[in-house]
């Protein structure tokens, strides 16, 4: 095969993956492995920020795995789609407030707090 060949075909190859690199994902070519990996990474976001407070790690874990299953719940597989071609194409922005609209959902796994002299 001619060099000349082999250097279309390199340049080819370059621009489909460049273009992949920065193509604009749509929601509903978002897949369910997609929205798990986000999920699992709230997850891990919500207990990476409680281990920063130096909240007690059961706890933490606890309202976590609580707080992530609500979503989990209460989102739409539609909002997920949503929530994960944002991120994908760079808006975390329009992620954030797609899941945010569900956050008041979650204070179900706040722990109770004791009342004074209880």
């Amino acid at each position: 095969m001619p060099v000349r060949h082999l250097y279309r075909i390199a340049l080819l190859s370059t621009a489909l993956i460049a273009t992949q690199a920065f193509a604009q994902r749509s929601p509903d070519s978002v897949t369910e492995p997609e929205i798990g990996q986000l999920q699992d990474s709230i997850q891990q976001g919500c207990v990476d920020r409680g281990a920063e407070r130096k909240a007690p790690a059961g706890e933490v874990q606890e309202f976590c795995s609580c707080a992530t299953e609500v979503l989990r719940i209460k989102v739409s597989k539609t909002e997920w789609q949503s929530a994960v071609a944002a991120a994908f194409n760079g808006d975390t922005k329009t992620a954030s407030d797609i899941l945010g609209k569900h956050r008041d959902d979650a204070i179900v796994c706040k722990p109770v707090q004791k009342a004074p002299n209880s």
